[in-house]
């Protein structure tokens, strides 16, 4: 039970009102530990109650000694945040926490003002923390005696590239050091990078608590496939979300957020109801597609790999790789938007001839090798990378998607499907939709090289 891991009763109260009765296995593990004063490494996957696993502890911690701001959490994405600042507002009730929610896409001045309140708990982005303390450096005193720093989906924000280094660079010297306070990373997947920093720390001072199955993936997760010529990659999308599945809520994922805006575009066209979701979007639009999802007032959310790290959509039928992700753990965060709590899901990947290289990463990354080092599918050893064959998962089979009368189906799909795409095509054209992303890109540019600048003149 909670209070068996030595949370106090208002703690247990709190969880009870909230219908959270009994302890998941990162919650077991991490609560203690995070109790003792201990530094950790939760691995565990998405849906597992990892946002508990850190929040009561901290909230309890709070509840001694009240002041602002006692613990920040950083997360890459800003629906995470949302999501984060939401659990700890219901969970910080009895003691009244004051929770802010500091992400880009909204209102700078009003962030401003909750920092200079000094909120008990900063949840955070860090491009927007970062900027807010180094454009007024009499908040970097809010900061000074933080008890708790939280990295959240910590894979994605300390991989290198991330576009995280500065930001994080930045607020840590906001921070105490490290002997000064807790740092607690939790994650789905434990990367390299996550594992050298618990490595600075040593074993001892932060032991790594994994929660994680020897699968990735649930044994509940159907994987399949289909493998096509990449030209009529719309037409089977089509077919897919429109017979197929027609009945099932579904989250389709692009590699780009231009394909994204098309793929929703271009369904919207053909009758569909659905949203996108990338960061073009400013936040209260972003937080809008969420909610008609969630709220099943659309069927289907179109996404970038914005929205496969730990969003809570607890039913969703079918995930669709409408274009496979460059990174096998994404493909796995991806398939992990289906199939949660025991139910029954289909993760479901668009393969052309261009994906081979992909096709084997993922394959590296969760199959079976075979003696001669090549990658075992569907039991015989195979390099081709053509789809043809079962993929092994680690006792999770990917299997081909049949398809009645394939080429007939899919040709009376064609015509209607290409319309629908030059309409969507003219519609991104006159709204700007290529000039913003390039216009985004040039910002993101500029920012990265100030930040550059800054970290050289300190």
């Amino acid at each position: 039970t909670f209070k068996d891991l030595g949370l106090s009763q208002w703690v247990v109260d709190v969880c009870s009102s909230l219908e959270i009765t009994k302890p998941t296995l990162i919650q077991r593990l991490a609560i203690p530990a995070i109790l003792d004063g201990k530094n950790v490494v939760g691995a565990s996957k998405t849906g597992s109650g990892k946002t508990a696993a850190f929040a009561l502890p901290i909230l309890q911690t709070l509840s001694k000694d009240p002041f602002g701001v006692f613990a920040v959490i950083l997360t890459p994405v800003r629906e995470l945040a949302v999501q984060i600042t939401e659990q700890f507002e219901a969970l910080s009730k009895p003691i009244d926490g004051q929770i802010s929610c500091v992400v880009g896409g909204t209102s700078l001045l009003p962030q401003i003002n909750q920092i200079h309140d000094r909120p008990h708990i900063v949840v955070a982005t860090p491009g927007r923390l970062a900027e807010i303390l180094n454009g007024d450096s009499s908040l970097v005193d809010a900061f000074a005696h933080t008890e708790f720093l939280v990295l959240d989906e910590a894979d994605r924000l300390l991989v290198s590239g991330s576009g995280f280094e500065s930001s994080i660079a930045d607020i840590m010297r906001a921070l105490p050091g490290k002997a000064k306070r807790q740092t607690l990373l939790f994650t789905a997947t434990l990367s390299d990078n996550v594992m050298a920093l618990q490595d600075r720390y040593g074993e001892d001072s932060m032991p790594l608590l994994d929660a994680n199955p020897s699968s990735d993936l649930p044994t509940n997760l159907r994987l399949r496939y289909v493998f096509i010529p990449a030209m009529v990659r719309m037409a089977y999308l089509n077919y897919l979300v429109c017979q197929k599945f027609s009945e099932d809520s579904m989250i389709i994922f692009t590699a780009t957020l231009r394909s994204c805006q098309l793929v929703a575009s271009t369904l919207e066209k053909l009758g569909v109801s659905v949203a996108a979701l990338h960061s073009l979007q400013d936040q209260r639009r972003r937080t809008a597609s969420l909610g008609k999802f969630r709220n099943a007032k659309v069927r289907v959310l179109v996404a970038t790999d914005v929205a496969s790290r730990g969003l809570d959509i607890p039913q969703v039928g079918v995930v669709l790789n409408y274009e496979l992700p460059t990174s096998p753990d994404d493909f796995v965060h991806r398939a992990g938007r289906t199939a949660r709590a025991g139910r029954k899901g289909d993760a479901v990947s668009i393969v052309t001839e261009g994906d081979v290289k992909l096709v084997t990463s993922v394959e590296e990354r969760m199959g079976v090798v075979g003696e001669d080092g090549a990658l075992i599918m569907g039991g015989q050893a195979s390099g081709d990378g053509t789809g043809s064959e079962l993929w092994e998962f680690l006792g999770v089979t990917m299997e081909k998607l049949e398809i009645e009368d394939e080429d007939a189906t899919i040709l009376k799909l064609l015509t209607k499907t290409s319309k629908a795409v030059q309409e969507a095509e003219l519609m991104l054209f006159e709204v700007g939709f290529d000039e913003k992303i390039k216009e985004t890109k040039r910002r993101k540019r500029k920012y990265r090289e100030m930040a550059a600048q800054r970290n050289s003149a300190k």
